[in-house]
C-alpha cells in the first residue's frame, strides 16, 4: 500500500478498517464524509488517502451501480486553469488504454468548485505495500506479476501513452493476484509540466530524466526495470537523500545481482532486468511489448523482432510456434493429398505430349530397331560402345496445329512425318564418353553434364554411327563419320540410296529427284535429293537428302517444310539478358554475402550444413546422370568433372545462403522456423510435419490447374493449348535411373529458389514499404516473366490466356505459401511441382511401359503425405482420443 502522502494512486483496500491510512481514517481535515453525493451520480463510501495532489476516496456510482475511485486534485491544483486543460487531455488520452492489466481511467468530473478524476476501483493491494508486508516476492510469483505489469505497460505504449511515473506504489495486486498498473500520465501535472519536465517520483526515473532529457518509452522501461528488481530483492535500486546523489548512484552504481541472492529466481528474468537498467537508453529494449516477450516462458523471438534485433538461428528454431494439426484437419489433409495425387496422375497426363502422341514402343525395342536398320546400311561392325534418348521436336507440334486449326487438332499428331519425337542411337569403335559439362537451365532442363547426346561427343571419330527413329521406328536420319583413310572402290557402284528411303517407310519410286539443298554435316563426295509428299498428312510436302562417301550412305535425312533453317535473334537476346541477370545476381550475392561474414551475420552452421547437403546430393545426382565408361582416364575425368561440379554448386548453395538467409531472418524469421528446426535434425517436429504437409497441397492443387487451363482456349473457339513436352520428361522416358537423378538434384533447386523468393519479397518490401503491396509485385513480377518467355510458332512472345492462368495460379499459390508458411514449405511446393510435372512421365495406365517410372514417384509422394500427416500429429492419437482407456 502507498504511503498517505502519495496522491497519485486511486487504488486503496477493501478493507478499510484494517488498512486504511491512519490518517485517512481520523482526519477531520477530509472534504467529504460517507453519504455524501456528489455530481448527483457519485456517492462517497470512504477516504481512500490524502496527499499533495488531493484526496482519494471510494464511491459508488449510482447510475451504472459500481464502485469506483475519486481522486481529487488539491486547491492549487484546480486554482490553475492550465493544469485543468492538461488534465482533460490526460484524461482523453487515459480513456484510450482498456486492458485487463490497466486500471481504467473513466472520466474527469466537478462539484461543488471541486475538480475529481473517476476511476476504476481495484479491491485489492498496491506492490508498495505488499512489498513492505513480506519483503520479497518468490521467484513465480514475481514472474507473473512481472508479465501482467509488462503487459498493462505495453497496452500503453501501444498507444503511444508514457506512464512517466511507473513505480511499486502505482501499481495494485488485486485479488485474485494480478497486476493493475494506474495513474497513466499524472506525474506530469505533479509539475504543471509537459513530457519534458522532471515528472514523477525521482527514485524510479530514468538517468535522462534526472539530467532533465524528458520521458520515453525506454524510460518508462527503465522504471519497469526498477520495480522489477524491487520485486525481486526488496529494496529500492537506489537510496539517496537528494537529487544530486540520486545522479550520482546511476552514474556510478551497477544494480545488486539477483540471481546470487535467492536461488529460486531465473537468470533468464535476471538479464532481461538488467536490459532495462542500461545507462543508456539505445541499449534498452525499445517498449514494454519487448520486454514481455523477453521474459522467460514468453516469445523470445517475438521479443528480438520488437527490440530490433536479427534472433539467432537457434532462437528462430526454438520459436514457441508449435504448429500441431488437429486429428481431423491432418485426417482431411491425407484424404485430400491422396486423391489428388491421382488426380494429378490422371489429368496431368491428359495434358502431356506423350499421351496425346502415345509413345508406344520402348527404348530397348527401339535400339533393336536401329541395330535392324545399321545392318541393312552395310553397317554391321561391334561397337565398342553405344547410347541413345528421346527428343522431341516442337516445331513439328507447332506445324500441326497451324495445318489444322480445329479443337481436336493434336489427333494428326500421328500422321505427321517426321513425327514430334526422336530416338537416336548412336554406336562407335571408340568409347563415348561426354566431353562438355555445360548446366544448361538448372532445374528445368536438360542437365546435360557428362551425358552422350546427339551431338556430344561430336560425330567426327571414323567409325561412329547414328540412327534417328520416329516413335514407330521408322527412319528419320542417318550419320555416320567415314574413315581419315581412303578406302579402294569401283566407281561404278551406286550409293544404296533406296535402302535408306525405304528403311524411312517411303516407295522410292514415288519420289522425284531434287537439287541437294543443305550441306553434309559429314565428309561425302556425292550428294542426292528427292522431293515426295506424306500421304497420311493430305500430301504434306516432304524433302529427302542425302550423301555418300565412296559409294557408301553416310548421310540421310527426311526433312518436314518446318524443317528450313532460320536465325532467331530475339533468342540470342533472351540468351543475351539472361546472362547478364546472372551475373548482376551472383556478383550482388557474393558482395552480400562478403558484408554478412564481416559483420559476423549469417547461419554458418545452417550455411555449411546446406552446402554438405548440396554437394552431397548433386554428387550422387551426377553420378547416377551420367554414362560412365570403362577406362580409367575419362572416367576418372567424368569424376572430377562430379566432384567440381557439386562442390561449385554447394558453394554457389553457401554464398546464397550466407547472403540472403540474415536479411530473411531478419524481417521475416517466422518463414523460417520450420526450416530451421528441419536444419536442426528436428524431423518429427510436427511443425515440420505440417508445413511439408501443406506445401504438399498446394502443390497438387497448383499442378490440377494445368490440365484446365490447357483446355481454356477451348471455351472461346480456340485450338487448346500446345500438349507439353519438356526435355527433362523425355530424358527420363530414356532411362529411368534420371529419376534418382531428379530426387538428388531438385530438392536443392527448390531450397535456393525458394530461399531467393523469401530475399525478392524483403526487398520489395523495404522498397514499398507495405507488406501486400510487396507481395503484389512478386506476383505481377512473376507473371511478366512468364509472358516474357511464352513463345510460340514464330517465336514471338504471345499472351496466352491459358498460359497466363495456369503459371499465374501457380505463382498465386507459391506467393501465398511462402508468406504464410515460410522456407520449408515453399521448397516441398516447388519440390513436388518438378517431380511430377518437370521429370516424371505420369500415368495410370499399369499397360505403359514407362508405369513403374510414375508410380515409383506417385508411391514416394503417398509415403511423404503419410510421413507429414502423422508428424504433423505432434503424437496425438490418430482419431483424437485414445480408443482405450489406460
Amino acid at each position: 500500500m502507498p504511503s498517505p502522502e502519495d496522491s497519485s494512486t486511486a487504488i486503496r483496500p477493501s478493507n478499510e478498517t484494517d488498512a486504511r491510512p491512519a490518517d485517512a481514517r481520523g482526519d477531520s481535515t477530509v472534504r467529504f464524509t460517507p453519504g455524501t453525493l456528489l455530481a448527483g451520480r457519485y456517492r462517497i463510501v470512504s477516504p481512500l488517502g490524502k496527499g499533495g495532489m488531493g484526496e482519494v476516496y471510494r464511491a459508488d456510482d449510482i447510475r451504472l451501480g459500481q464502485p469506483v475511485a475519486l481522486k481529487f486534485l488539491s486547491a492549487a491544483f484546480a486554482a490553475d486553469s492550465g493544469r485543468i486543460e492538461r488534465l482533460v487531455d490526460e484524461v482523453r488520452v487515459g480513456r484510450q488504454i482498456s486492458h485487463p492489466n490497466v486500471c481504467r481511467l473513466y472520466d474527469i468530473a466537478e462539484a461543488e468548485g471541486h475538480h475529481f478524476l473517476v476511476m476504476e476501483y481495484v479491491d485489492g493491494e498496491d506492490l508498495a505495500s505488499l512489498l513492505r508486508r513480506i519483503g520479497r516476492l518468490p521467484g513465480d510469483k514475481a514472474l507473473d506479476i512481472a508479465r501482467g505489469v509488462c503487459a498493462g505497460l505495453a497496452a500503453a505504449h501501444d498507444k503511444g501513452v508514457i506512464h512517466r511515473d511507473l513505480k511499486p506504489a502505482n501499481v495494485m495486486i488485486d485479488g485474485h493476484g494480478h497486476a493493475r498498473i494506474a495513474d497513466f500520465g499524472l506525474a506530469a501535472l505533479a509539475s504543471g509540466g509537459g513530457v519534458a519536465d522532471m515528472s514523477g517520483t525521482p527514485q524510479y526515473m530514468a538517468p535522462e530524466q534526472l539530467t532533465g532529457g524528458g520521458a520515453s518509452l525506454r524510460s518508462d522501461v527503465y522504471a519497469l526495470g526498477l520495480v522489477l528488481h524491487e520485486m525481486l530483492s526488496g529494496k529500492r535500486v537506489f537510496e539517496a537523500k537528494s537529487l544530486s546523489e540520486l545522479r550520482a548512484l546511476h552514474a556510478e552504481t551497477k544494480p545488486l545481482s539477483l540471481s546470487s541472492g535467492a536461488k529460486d529466481i531465473d537468470p533468464g528474468l535476471e538479464r532481461v532486468i538488467l536490459r532495462c537498467l542500461a545507462r543508456d537508453p539505445k541499449d534498452r529494449p525499445e517498449s514494454a511489448r519487448t520486454v514481455l516477450g523477453s521474459l522467460p516462458g514468453g516469445d523470445p523471438l517475438q521479443a528480438a523482432l520488437l527490440a530490433g534485433e536479427t534472433p539467432s538461428p537457434e532462437m528462430v528454431a526454438a520459436a514457441s510456434k508449435v504448429g500441431d494439426l488437429r486429428p481431423s484437419v491432418a485426417w482431411a489433409g491425407l484424404i485430400l493429398g491422396l486423391i489428388g495425387l491421382l488426380l494429378v496422375a490422371g489429368l496431368f497426363e491428359r495434358a502431356m505430349l506423350y499421351h496425346v502422341a502415345p509413345l508406344t514402343k520402348p527404348p530397348e525395342a527401339l535400339v533393336e530397331r536401329a541395330k535392324e536398320v545399321l545392318n541393312r546400311l552395310g553397317y554391321r561392325e561391334t561397337p565398342a560402345d553405344s547410347a541413345y534418348g528421346f527428343e522431341v521436336d516442337r516445331e513439328a507440334v507447332s506445324h500441326v496445329k497451324r495445318q489444322h486449326v480445329s479443337p481436336d487438332w493434336w489427333r494428326s499428331l500421328g500422321a505427321v512425318r517426321p513425327g514430334p519425337y526422336r530416338f537416336y542411337y548412336r554406336q562407335s569403335q571408340a568409347l563415348l564418353w561426354s566431353r562438355s559439362w555445360t548446366l544448361t537451365n538448372l532445374g528445368v532442363g536438360p542437365a546435360e553434364l557428362g551425358r552422350v547426346t546427339r551431338r556430344d561427343p561430336p560425330p567426327n571419330t571414323p567409325g561412329m554411327t547414328e540412327v534417328v527413329l520416329d516413335a514407330q521406328g521408322r527412319l528419320v536420319s542417318f550419320l555416320a563419320a567415314p574413315p581419315r583413310v581412303d578406302v579402294l572402290f569401283d566407281p561404278g557402284t551406286e550409293p544404296n540410296w533406296p535402302i535408306a528411303i525405304a528403311e524411312a517407310g517411303f516407295d522410292p519410286a514415288g519420289l522425284r529427284p531434287a537439287t541437294p539443298r543443305f550441306a553434309a554435316p559429314v565428309d561425302s563426295d556425292r550428294k542426292a535429293a528427292w522431293d515426295g509428299v506424306n500421304p497420311e498428312d493430305a500430301g504434306a510436302a516432304l524433302h529427302f537428302e542425302a550423301a555418300s562417301y565412296r559409294a557408301r550412305l553416310v548421310y540421310f535425312e527426311v526433312r518436314g517444310p518446318w524443317m528450313e533453317p532460320r536465325s532467331n535473334p530475339s533468342s540470342i537476346l533472351a540468351g543475351v539478358t539472361i546472362g547478364v541477370f546472372i551475373l548482376a545476381i551472383g556478383g550482388g550475392v557474393a558482395l552480400l554475402a562478403r558484408r554478412n561474414l564481416r559483420l559476423g551475420r549469417g547461419d554458418r552452421r545452417g550455411a555449411f550444413r546446406l552446402a554438405t547437403f548440396g554437394f552431397v546430393t548433386l554428387t550422387f545426382a551426377h553420378l547416377f546422370h551420367v554414362d560412365h565408361t570403362s577406362e580409367w582416364l575419362p572416367e576418372l575425368h567424368l569424376i572430377l568433372q562430379i566432384v567440381s561440379q557439386a562442390l561449385l554448386m554447394g558453394t554457389c548453395a553457401w554464398l546464397t545462403y550466407m547472403a540472403l538467409e540474415p536479411a530473411v531472418r531478419r524481417r521475416s524469421p517466422e518463414t523460417l522456423i520450420s526450416w530451421s528446426r528441419l536444419l536442426a535434425g528436428r524431423f518429427l517436429d510436427p511443425l515440420v510435419g505440417r508445413d511439408v504437409l501443406l506445401g504438399l497441397l498446394a502443390a497438387l492443387a497448383g499442378i490440377l490447374v494445368f490440365p484446365l487451363a490447357r483446355q481454356m482456349p477451348a471455351w472461346f473457339g480456340q485450338p487448346p493449348m500446345n500438349p507439353l513436352s519438356l526435355p527433362t520428361t523425355m530424358a527420363t522416358l530414356s532411362a529411368p535411373w534420371h529419376i534418382a537423378y531428379a530426387f538428388f538434384l531438385s530438392p536443392v533447386v527448390a531450397l535456393v529458389q525458394s530461399l531467393v523468393g523469401l530475399f525478392l519479397l524483403y526487398l520489395l518490401h523495404a522498397l514499398v514499404k507495405r507488406a501486400w503491396v510487396a507481395r503484389l509485385l512478386l506476383f505481377v513480377g512473376w507473371i511478366a516473366i512468364i509472358a516474357a518467355l511464352t513463345r510460340q510458332d514464330s517465336g514471338e512472345t504471345v499472351l496466352l490466356a491459358g498460359t497466363l492462368v495456369m503459371m499465374g495460379t501457380f505463382g498465386a499459390v507459391w506467393v501465398a505459401l511462402l508468406v504464410r508458411f515460410g522456407q520449408l514449405s515453399s521448397t516441398v511446393f516447388i519440390f513436388t511441382f518438378d517431380m511430377l510435372v518437370v521429370y516424371t512421365p505420369l500415368t495410370l495406365d499399369w499397360s505403359a511401359w514407362y508405369a513403374g517410372r510414375s508410380f515409383a514417384v506417385l508411391g514416394f509422394f503417398a509415403a511423404l503425405l503419410i510421413a507429414a500427416f502423422y508428424t504433423s500429429l505432434g503424437g496425438k492419437p490418430l482419431f483424437g482420443k485414445a480408443l482405450l482407456d489406460d
